[in-house]
């Protein structure tokens, strides 16, 4: 009954307090899918060669049905459905990318954990539902030089300059301003650059 409702939790991407896994160690079995017909006890588990669950009748099985495998191992039929509905505290929002599937690209968001269309890294978004890495909206943005506080003193900062296609520094009067405004040359880049 309990492990029944902490894998229901799971699945509907709710946050239990502890850090998301990247990678389940479930989805990394070497295990030998057995595929025997008429098969009375069949699980799901995840084959590392075509990146699909596959049925097996190999009692070590990681997965009792194919949604919990496909939305855990981040098979192909992930990239087509839709992301998980999460809730958590935004200090427990973790940085992941999903697939968008009519523009074919992977778009950088939070969320709780790393599960369905919800990937760890950009690279293994690509990887697994093809397409490219969407450069974040914000990257688009002029440069907003904020307005003077009281609070914090003016600086600079840098943007990046979508027509140049690098980052430039600009002054900065210390509050407000656009998202296209960054404390350090590295993270503009980071943020930006490499699309």
């Amino acid at each position: 009954m309990i492990l029944t409702y902490v894998l229901m939790l799971q699945l509907c991407g709710l946050s239990l307090g502890e850090p998301p896994v990247a990678n389940d160690p479930r989805c990394r079995l070497s295990s030998i899918i057995i595929t025997t017909p008429g098969c009375r006890t069949p699980g799901w588990q995840f084959d590392q060669v075509s990146k699909e669950c596959a049925p097996t009748c190999n009692l070590a099985a990681a997965f009792q049905d194919k949604a919990a495998c496909d939305g855990t191992c981040r098979s192909k039929q992930v990239c087509s459905a839709a992301r998980p509905v999460s809730g958590c505290l935004q200090a427990s929002q973790v940085n992941v990318y999903y697939f968008e599937r009519h523009s074919k690209t992977c778009i950088r968001d939070v969320a709780c954990l790393f599960t369905g269309n919800n990937f760890p890294t950009a690279a293994e978004c690509v990887q697994t539902c093809g397409g490219s890495v969407a450069q974040p909206e914000y990257c688009r943005e002029p440069p907003n030089q904020g307005y003077t506080c009281d609070e914090e003193s003016g600086s600079y900062r840098y943007f990046y300059d979508v027509n140049a296609k690098q980052c430039v520094w600009f002054p900065y009067f210390g509050c407000g301003g656009g998202q296209n405004n960054f404390r350090s040359y590295e993270e503009c880049r980071e943020r930006c650059l490499h699309y």
